[in-house]
């Protein structure tokens, strides 16, 4: 309960510090006006994404050992410091266009300036929230899913932007995508037609997103986030690689509102499957379809990037019984799956592959490595034995061991 408190204190305290944050910036963009603010925000924004661009580039060039704080404040470092040159410069321009009368009627000036400041900083808020959540020590990610202010802040970020701020972060963090094949030759990849668009449209799918859910993973010294769909009452089916070594645990249904806590009640990290047990959930369960013939119309619904719930249309490749590696790059795995005409990303982890009335046939879990076109699912026959079986579990399980240790 103590490390509990101190996390919901952390976070009322970062609460404070934004909007603090958001109220001085409208302040300077009322005083500045629009055309000095704007163009001092400009040069923020400018310098901002200037940090970022040198993140990756500056780490490299820098000693091996740096964990994952220390790669937070070489990150905060580059950011503020391009934030502060952008604002120096572009700023200046500004006031200096600004007292020879070029700034709009005074009022208005001052008043606009104030609304984009307000603007512009709760975009970049949200942005870097984004981006730094995959790869923050465990505690941070904490306090960063219980900041109100976060949630607010990345809310408002359109899923494009989400999903590129979510593809920073990953550069630092692998997803831990299991290996479907193994062996030297390369995976099998059988021709299926163009995914039919109007497939995500359909009823069923739509009605089905209620009970698609955003599954976050604390632990391993960061956060992880993948996808999961409601398979019984309270209970959420997600892969094992999402939640492997989590020891915080929490699902959010269609990934908006507050997460809920979940206990992990069944993991099978051969397969790459697990069953969260939620409670008080009340996403209606999803049902489950017959096996599916090639190339038959399919929905991959998930969180692509950690970002915004979408849906993207697939078709069936083939049926395959595939012979790879665990989570933990152990060989051994057999599994039973679908290869599908759809592009994965890190985030669609977990999801559900939908028919076209909104029932589950798979559930994603990997990628090719040879397709970008290409994902995988595990098909319904593989997975449905321990999904049975944890319709009534609510006795926690170990989630063993961190990947790539």
């Amino acid at each position: 309960m103590e490390g509990m408190d101190n996390v919901v204190g952390l976070a009322l305290v970062l609460d404070l510090v934004l909007v603090l944050l958001v109220v001085g910036n409208a302040v300077r963009g009322w005083h500045g006006g629009l055309l000095a603010g704007g163009l001092g925000l400009l040069g923020q924004v400018g310098g901002a994404a200037l940090g970022l661009w040198a993140w990756p580039r500056v780490l490299g060039q820098l000693p091996g050992g740096f964990g994952a704080l220390q790669q937070i404040v070489v990150l905060v470092v580059l950011v503020l410091l391009g934030a502060a040159l952008g604002e120096a410069v572009l700023g200046t321009i500004g006031r200096r266009l600004r007292a020879h009368g070029i700034a709009m009627v005074h009022a208005v000036d001052r008043l606009l300036g104030a609304a984009g400041a307000v603007v512009v900083t709760v975009l970049v808020l949200g942005l870097l929230a984004v981006a730094v959540r995959p790869i923050v020590p465990a505690p941070w990610g904490q306090v960063l899913r219980d900041s109100r202010a976060v949630g607010a802040f990345t809310t408002v970020l359109p899923a494009p932007w989400q999903r590129a701020a979510a593809g920073l972060g990953q550069t630092l963090k692998s997803a831990g995508f299991p290996r479907v094949f193994i062996g030297p030759t390369p995976e099998p990849v059988l021709p299926a037609p163009t995914p039919d668009a109007r497939a995500t449209g359909s009823a069923g799918v739509k009605a089905a997103g209620a009970s698609v859910v955003k599954v976050t993973s604390i632990g391993c010294g960061g956060v992880s986030s993948g996808s999961g769909w409601v398979s019984s009452d309270q209970r959420v089916v997600t892969n094992a690689h999402v939640v492997a070594g989590g020891t915080d645990l929490a699902v959010q249904v269609e990934g908006v509102g507050r997460p809920r806590r979940a206990t992990l009640v069944a993991f099978d990290p051969k397969v790459d499957l697990a069953v969260l047990y939620v409670p008080g959930l009340t996403a209606a369960p999803l049902p489950t379809a017959s096996a599916l013939p090639d190339q038959a119309d399919v929905v991959v619904a998930g969180f692509p990037g950690g970002g915004a719930y979408e849906v993207q249309a697939g078709r069936v490749r083939s049926t395959i019984r595939a012979t790879g590696a665990d989570i933990y790059d152990q060989p051994g795995a057999t599994r039973q799956i679908y290869a599908l005409r759809a592009s994965l990303e890190e985030g669609d982890s977990g999801g559900p592959v939908l028919t076209t009335d909104g029932h589950v046939a798979g559930t994603v879990f990997a990628r090719s490595v040879d397709d970008p076109q290409t994902g995988y699912a595990l098909t319904d026959a593989q997975t449905s034995g321990l999904v049975d079986r944890s319709a009534h579990l609510v006795s926690e399980v170990p989630a063993t061991a961190c990947l790539h240790q």
